[in-house]
């Protein structure tokens, strides 16, 4: 298991809350809507695989678990007539892993 601990950063936007995501005290995920999928990606995109459980900083009791490979696939989706979904995530065209990485670790 692969602990990584996320805190919200800043205020809330109109947009929505934005997370950071720790890894061995690797800020991970710089600022997210939807850290832990994000993380999952980036794990995935280095090779790492099994699971994470997220934590607030410093917490005892996960708060969720999710198998990286099949996270990395996934986003979340919220309609104003429907509440939060799972969906398939489908990168931007321009989207690069690397280039995702190093800026959001940043």
């Amino acid at each position: 298991m692969h602990r990584i601990e996320i805190e919200p950063i800043g205020r809330a936007r109109s947009t929505g809350q934005r997370y950071r995501a720790m890894w061995n005290g690797e800020v991970i995920v710089a600022a997210s809507k939807n850290p832990e999928l994000e993380t999952c990606r980036i794990l995935a995109a280095r090779g790492i695989s099994g699971t994470i459980e997220t934590f607030s900083p410093g917490g005892t009791v996960a708060r969720m678990r999710i198998d990286i490979v099949r996270g990395a696939e996934l986003t979340t989706s919220e309609g104003e007539a429907s509440g939060p979904k799972f969906k398939r995530w489908q990168p931007h065209p321009s989207f690069q892993i690397d280039e995702f990485e190093i800026e959001e670790a940043a």
